[in-house]
């Protein structure tokens, strides 16, 4: 069964952390929304695109991306969505974590459900990993979706 799991959270609450041990610990795709982005605003959208923009990325799209049009911000949803089922074509388990997940992780979530993917949403969450109600670890993140 494919699985994905979209871990979100504030910036420096250990997002990049849990991608990468499930990467390197559980064998999931890993897919760098922070990366994604860059590229996207580099190739889409170069007006707004700046030197340090990775160094910037949640104000940049806080103060600069989001108010260039609602049309814009769907089409950088859609982007975020195609990569993830594109990867889910070629991985069965398949992480994808950023800061900007926050507006579009419902909509994400609802279509891949609707193509049959399992998705689990984790909150990074003061150095720890929520689904709901209780706090996760990562082998318990890892695990979800296999029984």
């Amino acid at each position: 069964m494919k699985r994905v799991v979209l871990v979100y959270g504030n910036p420096d609450n250990g997002k990049t952390t849990l991608a990468d041990r499930l990467r390197d610990e559980h064998g999931f795709h890993l897919i760098s929304i922070d990366d994604l982005y860059v590229q996207f605003i580099h190739s889409v959208h170069p007006l707004v695109d700046m030197p340090a923009l990775g160094g910037f990325i949640a104000q940049h799209y806080q103060t600069m991306f989001s108010r260039t049009g609602v049309e814009n911000v769907r089409g950088w949803h859609a982007h975020i969505q195609h990569t993830i089922l594109d990867a889910t074509t070629q991985h069965d388990a398949v992480a994808a974590e950023g800061f900007l997940l926050f507006d579009c992780k419902d909509r994400i979530e609802v279509a891949l459900k609707e193509q049959g993917i399992r998705t689990f949403q984790i909150k990074a969450e003061g150095l720890g990993y929520v689904m709901e109600a209780p706090r996760l670890t990562v082998r318990d993140v890892a695990g979800l979706g296999l029984v």
